[in-house]
């Protein structure tokens, strides 16, 4: 009942619901439209890219999911082109800059433009899924950029001091040395979970057993967290039988504010929770589109990911095309949650 318990109260506390208001999909629909509605008429007050994109909608005419469809989307090469015409506040309320695919004078990267009120609302849904993977008094390991401030892993440790949980930054492993470093480290403190890439941590397990050290791990491992890129059965399969821990996958991209969806705990046992994505629907509206078309796929069948983010101030984006393949899982999840489930990326460009 994690997710119930975590997730559904916090998106219900997020969509403005009472303690003792139920939370369902009715519910939720209602509040993203509406997000939408006020999405759309800030993007054109403050956007001169969307001014212009989005010159023929009008935001009261976006009542159900269908006109949803009618609201143009917003494609990967338009943020590398007009990114700087995509931000809705004041140069200097931007408190944090990613550049990606180069460096920051590369024509063909990508800039996602993030205020401190953006950041906070990243730190606060690490916050609560974090909550059904780690408990008070433990320790994660975070093999990912967190070194400066307004990272990814920075954003993370906040949100899990915020809980009680003692965050153990490392950054991410680009050397052999990096990987005998961390290795050392397991030996000296207790690990209960690990953050980070999947080639990296699965490397990690493979070199862990060859130093015949995974049992360090086994000792106090019970969960990891795989994030950054494209999830394969084959990393989840090499972490879980070295150390023999539960393996989650975390769906999302800077894009969205890093924090998308998260592989439910459902499914109990070893191995690699699979039962799909639970999303963050209070900050995001996701859709799955039939390939190379701008209506929604058919039950059941894949499609590319696009979403829309509802509460974002500094660089708020329009059904922004993501490049990723998946589809929605319809039957209603074990947990008991009423949010969406995303079955897991097929093919994933994401970040």
């Amino acid at each position: 009942m994690g997710n119930r318990l975590y997730l559904d109260n916090w998106i219900g506390q997020k969509i403005g619901l009472t303690e003792n208001e139920e939370l369902t999909r009715e519910k939720i629909c209602a509040y993203q439209l509406e997000k939408i509605r006020e999405n759309i008429e800030y993007v054109k007050q403050k956007s001169p890219f969307y001014r212009e994109k989005l010159k023929d909608i009008k935001p009261e005419d976006i009542k159900t999911p269908d006109d949803v469809c009618r609201i143009p989307l917003t494609t990967q090469a338009e943020l590398i082109e007009h990114g700087r015409d995509m931000i809705c506040v004041p140069e200097d309320e931007i408190n944090y800059i990613i550049t990606i695919g180069g460096d920051e004078n590369e024509e063909k990267a990508k800039k996602i433009y993030f205020t401190e009120e953006d950041q906070r609302l990243t730190i606060d849904c690490f916050h609560h899924g974090m909550k059904y993977l780690c408990n008070t008094g433990e320790r994660v390991l975070i093999l990912l950029p967190c070194k400066e401030p307004g990272s990814v892993g920075n954003l993370l440790e906040i949100g899990l001091d915020r809980m009680d949980v003692e965050a153990v930054c490392f950054n991410e492993l680009k050397s052999e040395n990096d990987y005998k470093d961390v290795l050392k480290l397991v030996e000296n403190q207790r690990i209960h979970c690990i953050v980070g890439r999947p080639r990296q941590v699965e490397e990690l397990a493979r070199q862990s057993v060859e130093m015949q050290k995974n049992e360090l791990f086994v000792e106090s491992l019970r969960k990891v967290l795989l994030t950054g890129e494209y999830v394969s059965l084959q990393s989840c399969e090499v972490i879980s039988e070295a150390w023999d821990c539960r393996v989650y996958e975390h769906y999302g991209m800077t894009e969205m504010g890093f924090g998308g969806g998260i592989l439910c705990t459902a499914n109990g046992g070893k191995g690699m929770a699979y039962p799909g994505y639970h999303l963050r629907e209070a900050d995001l509206y996701v859709e799955v589109l039939e390939r190379n078309s701008n209506l929604p796929a058919k039950p059941g069948e894949y499609g590319e990911i696009a979403f829309t983010t509802l509460t974002r101030a500094g660089m708020p984006l329009i059904r922004y095309r993501t490049g990723d393949i998946s589809r929605w899982i319809d039957e209603p999840c074990r947990c008991g949650s009423v949010l969406r489930r995303l079955d897991k990326v097929r093919e994933s460009k994401f970040v």
